[in-house]
């Protein structure tokens, strides 16, 4: 008797596990004419679990047997982009038993732009970098974005052949198409008077900045040819100087990071300090300095125009880097006793320069709700924390008892250099739940979030929302957040 319901445990254990997994269906159609589109790899994608399967002829698909849980859906096919409504950060829930066999694919057919990149005296360039920069969001919402090409692993920049000709997949859109040629790693050195040839980052057909660049537009599924980009040769200059205020004979020495036209790069500095970056094109500098011995943390920083000639003898001094004495308290005055908070700059200059030695800063919160920050870089940040309970939400902080205007940023100053930031939690945020649906009243798939109406609710719940919109989404425009306040004047910021 024991043997006949062991074997009835192992027989109906593998039913009970298929039903409770899940499935989807439906069809995958060009966005553009709405027909069955045939070939299109769909994948489920999870952090543990991938599922796929392939459109057939009428562009019907079917997965089956799929774990419970929250996947991207990511359509694949050579010659087309996924849809806008099934970006990467489209979100898809699927609960025990669900049985979805009516999911729309939608795939956008690619459009190409092709030409050639030339040198001042007409002749081709090959080996040059051809970049594809998109001019904002399609205002209808068609068509994907260059973020979800180059998520897809689709190359959003190309190099040109031996001929000099370039050719780019992009998804429908308006373009400027700008070329450059790669720095060589290794200096040429002439005796003949004669130069290196330094062309500038240069936008179609001829120009130096995005204002005096043509604008190109690519329609699905068609090829704009004959796109001559002429390179124009540009003057280099240098910036040299010195950095102090650290210990002789430090080890490590300074780490200096230099932000510039269109990239960041570390500069070396030697043990008296000083630094010299050569191959500079014109434009607008910001050098920031930090060191730090595992006692002593300092950091400066210093903003050049770099315009008709090099720039010598730079003073860059360090000043020691402040603190941050916080609380955290639950809406009434009890303090939150648990949990962890977290600091990241909102800049991405001081997010590299930080990412030298620490990603993000963090501090544990203790019983009396309190935490502590040593060695804080005089910058904006991003404040998160972590084991907030259910439905409590960020309601206000105060830096130095001046409440901010937005609830989960604030600007750190460099004098005085130890702050105090108090911040409140509520513990009474509500829950909506529903149902989103098409038009045609059949039920949608996707991530809902929520954005208030009143623009001063937007930037006061700014880090608890998002605007994903899925399905057939109301297009009325929202009224727009007020922008991040600026940086404070000169005279109140780090002096270097």
């Amino acid at each position: 008797m024991p043997h006949s319901h062991l074997l009835l445990l192992f027989v109906c254990l593998p039913l009970l596990r298929g039903a409770q997994n899940a499935s989807l269906g439906g069809i995958a159609v060009n966005s553009v004419d709405q027909k069955p589109l045939a070939k299109v790899n769909i994948r489920l994608v999870s952090t543990t679990q991938a599922y796929g399967a392939m459109s057939d002829a009428g562009g019907r698909f079917s997965i089956t047997d799929i774990l419970p849980g929250a996947y991207q859906v990511v359509p694949e096919r050579g010659g087309f982009f996924p849809a806008r409504a099934l970006s990467l950060g489209s979100i898809l829930k699927l609960r025990p038993g669900d049985n979805i066999t009516d999911y729309t694919v939608e795939m956008t057919p690619q459009a190409v732009i092709s030409g050639r990149v030339l040198d001042e005296y007409g002749d081709p360039l090959p080996s040059a970098g051809v970049l594809a920069e998109s001019l904002g969001a399609d205002p209808a919402h068609r068509y994907p974005t260059l973020a979800l090409v180059a998520a897809l692993g689709r190359p959003t920049r190309v190099a040109t052949n031996y001929r000099g000709e370039f050719r780019i997949a992009v998804p429908p859109g308006s373009y400027h198409i700008a070329a450059h040629l790669q720095e060589q790693q290794i200096k040429e050195i002439r005796t003949d008077g004669t130069s290196v040839p330094t062309y500038a980052y240069t936008y179609y057909p001829a120009a130096l900045t995005k204002t005096q660049a043509t604008t190109i537009e690519a329609k699905p599924g068609e090829e704009v040819r004959g796109i001559e980009i002429r390179l124009a040769r540009q003057q280099l200059f240098s910036i040299s100087g010195v950095v102090s205020g650290f210990p002789a004979g430090s080890n490590p020495l300074p780490t200096l990071f230099m932000m510039g036209p269109g990239h960041g790069e570390a500069v070396s500095v030697d043990p008296e300090g000083r630094f010299v970056k050569a191959d500079l094109v014109a434009g607008q500098y910001r050098l920031t300095a930090q060191y730090s011995d595992g006692k002593i943390s300092s950091r400066g920083e210093r903003s050049i125009a770099l315009s008709t000639a090099d720039i010598r003898d730079v003073v860059l001094p360090l000043s020691e880097l402040g603190s941050i004495e916080g609380r955290i308290e639950i809406k009434g005055g009890q303090p939150l006793d648990c949990g962890t908070v977290h600091l990241r700059p909102t800049d991405p200059a001081d997010h590299l320069m930080m990412a030298m030695t620490r990603d993000e800063i963090s501090a544990p919160i203790g019983p009396d709700g309190k935490f502590l920050f040593n060695s804080v870089l005089p910058v904006a940040y991003i404040l998160r924390i972590e084991s907030l309970a259910v439905n409590s939400y960020l309601e206000s902080i105060l830096l130095n008892g001046v409440e901010q205007p937005y609830v989960n940023q604030f600007r750190v100053p460099a004098n005085p250099r130890s702050s105090t930031l108090r911040i409140i939690v509520n513990p009474n945020g509500g829950q909506i739940s529903g149902t989103i649906v098409h038009k045609d009243g059949s039920q949608a798939h996707g991530h809902p979030t929520l954005s208030p109406l009143d623009p001063s609710k937007e930037v006061h719940h700014a880090f608890e929302t998002t605007t994903i919109i899925i399905g057939d989404e109301d297009t009325s425009p929202l009224p727009p957040p007020p922008p991040f306040p600026p940086p404070p004047p000169p005279e109140s910021a780090l002096q270097v």
